[in-house]
């Protein structure tokens, strides 16, 4: 059990089986021989063959870690998340198995509003059990003894509201031996609260039992909700009575019967199938095959199907709790889906073989298809398929697989293919193991019965719901990379057990590894992969180098793996042969000078391992090697990456030693976005592999400095006394230095990496630049530096030789039109200078100034930059911060190791500047920029704009240009007191306006044109809609495919135009994105409709109202609104003003996301709810919420309908509107001959927000929309329309939300204000403008593919960038019909010359 996910306890629901003992029955007074036989019966339990210790009924197990891991189990029941209302009751979801109590804002104390729902068939009191019940099969009874209830609870059975009875019941119903009713009538509304005694009728007495009472309340809409406590003994439990509802599979409006997935190969009676018998736990006779089928290794000639969702060979199974893979056990299991089914009341269990015909022509199509390189034929398929078959004691459920067995020739293949799959608290597995785990696969999330319903939409060959296995023993894996050492059980590997968090025993080492001068003859390989040698570790939570801890480390990717799903861990020891001779090569190769010859070399290896909780559509595997090697005195360490899948766990690769005396990071590996990246990576230049000398201090590992560097460390250069914090005394320059009009003729180099003139700084925590302080600063790298330990600062002045000639040439080089001649050089230098408190930490970098006649120049030089949490600044800035500058990236200390590689002069680890800023008659001006960047930043966002702007204002400070101001300018006119106005839609958000280039209002993108002189078609409306331009994504339907987006992203060129020739291109300030090809991929359920027209590609111009007359133009809705108003019948929702909202009764149910309500509730403020109103002055949620409602918000804002405005609601069942209605969905939704039985249409018509203020007339702007919900033949529709929207100051949001967020979709959202709203008019995803159209139902037709063409700008190498633009692409998906359960992955593809 996996303690240490949870911080107090862990909720685990559980199959609903006895599988251990009860608490002692106190019985009441019955003849001596009753009493001893209900006893028996009440202890009796079943138990298993394995995975004894598990308590009966639903579980809640709760696991407190107290010093003995003692276990308490406590049952309960299953409950399912309330779905609250008021009249007429909601009905929830019927197969809803989880267990949630909903607490609502609104009605914080009130039970109404706040239960938990109980929908439980067992409870029924039609559920009469058998006399056999009375002494066995206890197993199977209600306890609420067990239970440990927590508040108010409402009865519903198969989503029907129901009630305690308050009559007596029969004993042995309701699913216990003495059921328990409400021995007193319920109460009445104005009761409120009242408390009732509980009768349990037992012995032929009503009351044989007297069990706590409990309380009650009655609920506006009919119900009652029930504050249960615990039973005073078992078998006692509570009763539903359904004597006022009918029990059968039509109650309601039936939902559409979906027909088996394409996937599914044929079954059932029309193909033949032979048919399990229903039994619990039961499974198919011995079925002898008729063609064997070899399974890794093993021939098998017979099969049994076990009605539990799993084949078996040697022998049949009722095991109904399924075995974690791998068992290590004695035979091989196949587990379509392995957990509690009963196919008694609901389902069919069936199987059939086939040696000829259309079924084995469609298996070689699909495994050529699936593995391409086999060129198979199919000579026997065997077909074994659950469909609809129930889980355990939950019969309202439905659950449909299949595994599929297929050979041919020496080949032997499982498909295994999932359609609707039912969430469940019991134990589930799917995959397949073998005898001794020598081969074993678990389906990603099959081990969580709260995600098997994504099963359907998950596949490791790209068609959703399916996932295929080749399983004869053969091997398609692909090779190891070159880079890696013999591994797996060819090389003799010994593996480690596959436990969770687990380790190997300890390692005896066959010669003794020396690592920094502590000399170790044990190791131990954890399965979080990383070694240690004093112990074992479990830690599955990296610390963060350096960790100052006990203990040496080597962390060749230390995160949460988990080789009990996949992959192995293994591990050899070498003292002769190849393996020496390759490390004696390597180590050669890469330290030239040792003359190295290997004596003993370790190879640990994690080949394909899967990542902890690993539930993505494709598994994620992670391969790679940790290699140790010695040879006499010398010790060093491999590590060898393969394929690295990105993750969301802590991730650390590198070394650490105890108090971190020695430690190194490999960069970017602390962040599991990043570490694919490790393959392509080295410190070696072989891709893949970093080597490190470890035997002992780093001395021996000393690298010369760069060649950038000037000269230093001679006996000549100056050196700073070793002191924290100190810095040099006064130095007087030879010649002056002119630094941004101010001329020094002294210097101060203090030790934390920084230059001052006036005075010395003690300073280890740098300024933030700009800083208008007092001072003019120059900071190499300014920092908390600590030389007393490590490293030496010194200094040295030039005025004739070699460094000046130098100091010439690099400034000519990098500023080639200024003819210049060095006259004097000073040259700072931090050579391998410690951090504080990191002494073993590196970092060298120079800072050189240099002069000549009325110039000066700073050159930045940096070698070696350890990373460091301290805060750092590299750049310069000036006093009162005339002039200043910050290297990019160098404020952030865990990327400063990469100022080595920047530069602004194309020589990488330099910065060059001048920064003389002399008279006029040497400044040279820059006439006018224009720039084409290359940073693939999202220029739509605040932050990054701003950053570039900076960048762009560097530059210019660079070339001479004193202090500038960058400022944007807003698109589009206004005029006085705005009587005519225009914005550009899209210009306002900062997230849209890169669209700006490619929208249009006459169909030529880039251009806006209007007409400004008042005259008569200013006043008209003009709506033209041309061919859709390309904004974000150009979206087609393109013949079946797997990818639904790919994305390139390409470098551009940039250049700045000025009347200083310079060869510095703005892109070498701002951060240059290598050409990348990114593929996006997902399987998904949805409907496809036409491609959408987002803000950008708006064409309709905006109404110009005339003001010249005090005479309004009558107001008419526009084309696109349903009918409404006054005139058609509609119902008011506001009459007086007193209501904020309006509760409306459904005519017919109305299916959303999965839920069915029969009632909800209009707000004022622009919004539909379902479970409660929401109170009027109640700002709108952003989208998503994650929250407790289903929204739909045409536009939920700060709206008042209080004198001309009106909301107005309206059904239809029969007549135009159900025809327009049906016409509307089969235009935006073809193919499905969608026939509308039902139409609901609420409009807000003119209607104002509240600071407008105008209750009398139409003489200001109002807001007309209307939100249109269509259902019918099982489907739901929602139709937003969007007339005249007046801007208002108020947040606005527009959309759709679910509980949990589980689906959403943003039209629009300004959590400031609704000042663009406007233009939500000129919107659309259905090429009409002003209207938006989203099936909700969660419709079953499959989205095959999806190709998208992104005109992203986004840097795609940065993974919040990756995150938005994922995002974005979700919601055009959403918008498409598609439900917005399904995750986006990422599939790095090979970039391609062009």
């Amino acid at each position: 059990m996996r303690h240490k996910r949870h911080a107090k306890s862990i909720h685990l629901l559980v199959s609903p089986k006895t599988r251990d003992k009860t608490p002692t029955v106190q019985l009441p007074a019955k003849p001596q021989q009753e009493q001893e036989q209900l006893r028996s019966s009440c202890l009796r339990r079943r138990t298993p063959n394995l995975h004894s210790g598990f308590i009966s009924d639903f579980f809640i197990m709760r696991l407190s870690l107290v010093s003995q891991h003692l276990l308490m189990f406590i049952s309960v029941l299953s409950l399912i998340t309330a779905q609250t209302s008021s009249p007429p009751p909601t009905t929830p979801p019927a197969t809803t198995t989880t267990s949630a109590t909903t607490t609502l804002a609104a009605l914080p104390n009130d039970p109404c509003y706040n239960y938990t729902v109980l929908d439980d068939l067992r409870r029924a009191t039609s559920n009469q059990l058998q006399s056999s019940y009375y002494g066995q099969y206890t197993s199977k009874l209600l306890c609420d003894q067990n239970v440990n209830w927590v508040g108010w609870y409402r009865l519903f059975i198969r989503g029907q509201s129901v009630q305690m009875p308050d009559t007596c019941v029969n004993q042995l119903s309701c699913g216990t031996h003495a059921p328990l009713w409400l021995n007193g009538v319920h109460p009445r509304i104005e009761d409120g609260v009242v408390t009732r005694s509980v009768c349990g009728h037992w012995n032929n007495n009503c009351c044989g039992f007297q069990s706590n009472p409990i309380k009650v309340k009655a609920c506006p809409g009919g119900y009652y909700v029930y504050e249960f406590v615990r039973a005073v003994n078992c078998y006692l439990a509570y009763c539903a009575d359904v004597r006022n509802i009918t029990l059968n599979n039509d109650t309601g409006t039936p939902e559409p019967t979906l027909a088996a997935p394409a996937i599914f190969y044929p079954f059932g009676s029309a193909a033949g199938d032979a048919n399990n018998t229903a039994v619990e736990d039961g499974s198919s006779s011995v079925i002898q095959l008729s063609s064997p089928f070899l399974f890794f290794g093993r021939t098998y000639r017979q099969i049994y199907v076990n009605n539990n969702g799993y084949l078996t060979f040697n022998q049949a199974s009722n095991e109904y709790v399924p075995y974690s893979f791998p068992t290590e056990g004695s035979q091989d299991i196949i587990a379509g889906l392995w957990t509690d089914l009963d196919n008694r009341l609901r389902g069919v269990v069936s199987y059939r073989q086939y040696s000829s015909g259309n079924v084995l022509t469609r298996a070689t199509q699909d495994i050529n298809t699936h593995f391409p390189y086999l060129t198979f034929t199919a000579s026997w398929v065997f077909v074994a398929t659950w469909n609809k078959v129930a889980y355990y004691a939950l019969t309202s459920t439905e659950t449909s697989f299949q595994v599929v067995l297929i050979s041919g020739r020496n080949f032997s293949f499982i498909l295994m293919n999932y359609g609707d799959i039912a969430v469940t608290g019991h134990p589930v597995q799917a995959g397949y193991d073998t005898a001794n785990s020598t081969e074993y696969f678990v389906i990603p999330g099959s081990i969580n019965g709260s995600s098997i319903s994504n099963l359907r939409n998950s596949s490791n060959v790209n068609v959703p719901g399916r996932w295929a296995f080749r399983v004869d023993g053969g091997s398609e894996s692909n090779k190891a990379p070159a880079i890696f050492y013999p591994f797996g059980s060819a090389a003799g590997d010994t593996r480690n057990s596959a436990v969770e968090d687990g380790n190997s025993p300890v390692i005896q080492l066959l010669d003794p590894f020396l690592f920094f001068g502590r000399t170790y003859r044990q190791i131990y390989v954890n399965n979080n992969r990383h070694l240690t040698f004093n112990q074992a570790s479990s830690e599955y939570t990296p610390y963060l180098f350096p960790s100052n801890r006990s203990q040496d480390v080597i962390a060749g990717l230390w995160t949460d793996l988990d080789n009990r799903v996949k992959g192995v861990v293994s591990y050899q020891q070498y003292t002769s042969g190849n393996v020496l001779t390759n490390a004696t090569r390597d180590i050669n190769t890469y330290f030239p000078n040792l003359n190295f010859n290997a004596s003993w070399v370790f190879v640990a290896t994690w080949n394909k391992v899967a990542y902890f909780n690993s539930t993505s559509t494709f598994l994620q595997e992670t391969s790679f090697q940790v290699v140790l090697i010695s040879g006499g005195n010398y010790s060093f360490i491999l590590m060898n990456y393969g394929d690295i899948a990105v993750t969301g766990h802590p991730v650390q690769a590198g070394y650490d030693t105890i108090n971190s005396t020695h430690y190194f990071v490999i960069p970017g590996s602390n962040s599991g976005s990043f570490i694919s990246n490790l393959r392509i990576y080295s410190n070696v230049d072989v891709p893949g592999r970093w080597v490190f000398r470890v035997d002992s201090e780093p001395g021996n590992n000393i690298l010369k400095s760069p060649e950038i560097f000037y000269p230093f460390g001679s006996s000549e250069d100056t050196r700073n006394t070793a002191v924290d914090d100190g810095g040099s005394s006064v130095i007087q320059l030879s010649s002056p230095f002119l630094f941004f009009g101010r001329t020094y003729r002294q210097i101060y180099v203090n030790n934390n990496g920084h230059l001052t003139f006036t005075q010395p700084s003690s300073q280890y925590v740098p300024y933030s630049f700009p800083a208008n302080g007092n001072q003019d600063i120059i900071a190499g790298l300014w920092t908390d530096l600590d030389n007393r330990e490590r490293g030496v600062i010194s200094y040295r002045q030039y005025t004739s030789g070699n460094v000046l000639t130098h100091a010439t040439q690099d400034i000519n080089t990098h500023f080639p039109n200024l003819t210049f001649t060095a006259s004097w050089v000073f040259v700072a230098t931090w050579d391998k200078v410690a951090y504080f408190s990191l002494t073993n930490t590196e970092t060298s970098f120079q800072v050189v100034l240099i002069s000549g006649r009325n110039y000066s120049f700073i050159l930045m030089n940096y070698g070696d930059i350890a990373v460091t949490g301290h805060p750092v600044q590299a750049g310069y800035d000036t006093a009162n911060t005339m002039e200043y500058f910050v290297i990019p990236g160098s404020i952030n200390g865990s990327s400063i190791s990469n100022l080595r590689n920047s530069s602004n002069v194309n020589v990488p680890g330099r910065w060059a500047f001048r920064v003389d800023s002399g008279s006029k008659s040497h400044k040279e001006y820059i006439i006018g920029l224009q720039a084409k960047l290359s940073s693939f930043s999202d220029l739509t966002d605040t932050g990054n704009l701003q950053t570039v702007l900076q960048q762009i204002k560097q530059e210019l400070v660079k070339y001479g240009l004193p202090n500038v101001e960058l400022t944007l300018r807003k698109a589009g006119y206004d005029t006085a007191n705005s009587t005519e106005y225009f914005v550009i839609p899209g210009s306002i958000n900062g997230s849209s306006i890169s669209n700006l280039r490619n929208s249009s209002n006459v169909n030529v993108p880039g251009r806006w044109a209007f007409r400004v002189d008042g005259g008569l078609e200013s006043n008209k409306e003009t709506t033209t809609t041309p061919e859709p331009t390309t904004t974000l994504a150009e979206t087609t339907t393109p013949e079946p495919t797997a990818t639904l987006a790919e994305t390139t992203t390409l470098a551009t060129t940039s250049a700045i135009t000025t009347n200083v020739p310079t060869t510095t291109p703005l892109a070498e300030t701002t951060a240059v994105t290598p050409e990348t090809t990114t593929r996006v991929e997902t399987s998904t359920t949805g409907i496809t409709p036409p491609a959408p027209t987002t803000l950008s590609e708006t064409t309709t111009s905006t109404t110009i109202v005339s003001t010249t007359t005090a005479t309004t133009t009558p107001w008419t809705a526009p084309e696109i609104f349903y009918p409404f108003g006054a005139a058609v019948g509609d119902a008011n929702v506001l009459e007086t003003g007193s209501e904020t909202s309006k509760f409306v009764t459904f005519s017919n149910p109305f299916t959303y996301f999965g839920r069915k309500y029969n009632s909800t509730y209009v707000n004022n403020n622009g919004l539909i709810t379902f479970n409660q109103p929401l109170p009027e002055a109640h700002p709108p949620y952003p989208f998503p919420t994650y929250g407790n409602e289903d929204y739909i918000a045409p536009l939920w804002t700060d709206l008042d309908d209080l004198g001309i405005g009106r909301c107005w609601y309206q059904q239809y069942t029969n007549g135009s509107v159900l025809t327009r209605a049906t016409q509307d969905i089969n235009q935006y939704f073809p193919g499905r001959g969608f026939s509308a039985s039902w139409v609901f249409v609420v409009t807000w018509d003119y209607v104002l927000t509240w600071d407008m203020n105008v209750f009398n007339n139409h003489s200001g702007p109002a807001i007309t929309f209307q939100a249109v919900l269509i259902s019918g033949d099982g489907f739901s529709f929602i139709l937003m329309h969007y007339g005249d929207c007046a801007g208002e100051q108020y947040a606005a949001q527009a959309g759709y939300d679910t509980i949990g967020s589980t689906d959403y979709y943003q039209i629009h959202h300004n959590p400031n204000n609704g000042s663009s709203i406007p233009i939500l008019k000129t919107t659309t995803n259905v090429d009409v403008p002003g209207r938006w159209a989203f099936l909700v139902n969660n419709g079953s037709e499959i989205v095959i593919g999806v190709q998208m063409k992104l005109r992203s700008f986004s840097d795609l190498t940065q993974s919040g960038n990756i995150e938005l633009v994922l995002h974005q692409i979700k919601q055009e998906l959403i918008n498409h019909g598609v439900s917005s359960n399904f995750e986006l992955k990422l599939r790095k593809v090979k970039k391609t010359q062009s």
